[in-house]
């Protein structure tokens, strides 16, 4: 999922988000819900690290904070099959990072592609850190 596939599905300001990450090689992106408060957030891969960008809430709107994590801090846990999708069915994801907790749920095969495309980045992410000296 890019930026641009995210509207709808968050409330984050997308573009004030994409502007800061302008000179990051982003992989994907997914919109997640936190378990602290269930606040929602943004999960963006980049190719050296992953950034979490949370909403925060302030009096003038549109604020965030990011927070950058290794990607050897990424645990991933499918739920359900991510290989046959319908237009009716929801796909979950469970990302933990450095102790914090995130679920994703998106429905149909967008959905379906956006939570397989995250997992392939990060454990291609994560196999390319377990490999380097």
């Amino acid at each position: 999922m890019r930026f641009g596939d995210l509207e709808g599905l968050t409330s984050l300001p997308i573009d004030r988000v994409r502007h800061r990450f302008r000179n990051e090689d982003v992989l994907v992106v997914l919109p997640v819900t936190a378990d602290v408060a269930e606040c929602e957030a943004l999960l963006v891969a980049t190719a050296f690290k992953l950034a979490v960008v949370t909403a925060v809430e302030h009096p003038e709107g549109d604020q965030w904070m990011t927070q950058w994590a290794s990607w050897d801090t990424v645990g991933l846990a499918v739920e359900g099959a991510l290989a046959a999708a319908t237009e009716e069915e929801t796909y979950g994801l469970t990302v933990d990072v450095g102790g914090l907790t995130f679920h994703a749920r998106l429905w149909g095969p967008k959905g379906q592609r956006a939570l397989r495309d995250f997992v392939v980045a990060a454990q291609a992410r994560q196999a390319a850190l377990a490999s380097s000296p």
